[in-house]
């Protein structure tokens, strides 16, 4: 696993540099590998992100990024297939999305460890935004599972299914990524996103009542495919409840049949 996190580490210092008008180191010996967690040997999520990894090595990003996001939605807590995901983003040159992966690994990661150092040194040589701090790391932990049934409603909820014709999670995975967008002064600057599978059920918890946009984007098929893309209206103290469903969806299933399995 050293070889894994000693190639991500150098190429996502390099690109960072690259990509950002900030003074390159010169001379600097190659990062030192983030530590892996032993603990999770033989796991799906390390099968997963094995995969990413060798991936990686071949410069296919997207099926890496495809394959660290199911790793994800595994271990949710895993600050390391974070860590892989935002260095995924920085060679597709989605710096955004590196950014926000990034502020992840330092919201929730060890300040000592490694993957924090790395990810904070990318964003100061790419000039962008660090959300540190407590009000940062808390929003995310509402996301990863649903609250107990007879808590009370606080702010909203978006909750809903996706729903395509030959696809069911159960036997398959058909990978990608959910997200919201605040679109009026209410929700300005809130935007949440979550790994998704095809079929399966998608929430949004503890969201500020307003509009959004909800956008669904599966994963390498063969390029990103954008189903869902929609506006949504979520209410103060109750569930909203939207359906995706191939009615609403940008393509029809026509135009994206289920991939084939692996």
């Amino acid at each position: 696993m050293q070889l894994r996190h000693v190639l991500i580490a150098s190429a996502l210092l390099a690109l960072g540099c690259q990509q950002s008008p900030a003074p390159a180191r010169t001379g600097a010996a190659p990062a030192p590998a983030p530590q892996t967690r032993e603990d999770e040997t033989g796991s799906p999520a390390r099968a997963l992100m094995t995969e990413g990894d060798a991936l990686t090595r071949a410069g296919d990003y997207r099926a890496a990024l495809a394959r660290y996001r199911q790793a994800l939605e595994l271990d949710p807590e895993n600050v390391q297939v974070r860590f892989a995901i935002g260095t995924a983003h920085t060679f597709l040159g989605q710096r955004a999305k590196a950014a926000e992966e990034f502020n992840a690994v330092v919201a929730r990661g060890d300040a000592q460890s490694v993957e924090v150092q790395e990810a904070r040194r990318w964003l100061a040589a790419a000039r962008m935004p660090l959300d540190s701090g407590p009000s940062s790391a808390a929003p995310a932990a509402p996301q990863q599972s649903p609250p107990a049934a007879d808590a009370p409603i606080t702010g909203g909820r978006l909750i809903g299914s996706t729903q395509w014709p030959g696809v069911d999670p159960k036997v398959r995975a058909v990978s990608g990524e959910i997200e919201i967008v605040g679109v009026e002064p209410a929700t300005e600057g809130v935007k949440r996103s979550r790994p998704l599978r095809l079929g399966a059920r998608y929430h949004f918890y503890d969201i500020p009542p307003g509009q959004y946009r909800i956008v669904a984007r599966m994963a390498n098929y063969p390029a990103d495919v954008t189903l869902w893309d929609q506006r949504v209206s979520v209410v103060e103290g109750k569930p909203t409840e939207l359906d995706l469903t191939p009615a609403t969806a940008r393509l029809s299933p026509d135009k994206f049949p289920p991939p084939v399995q692996e």
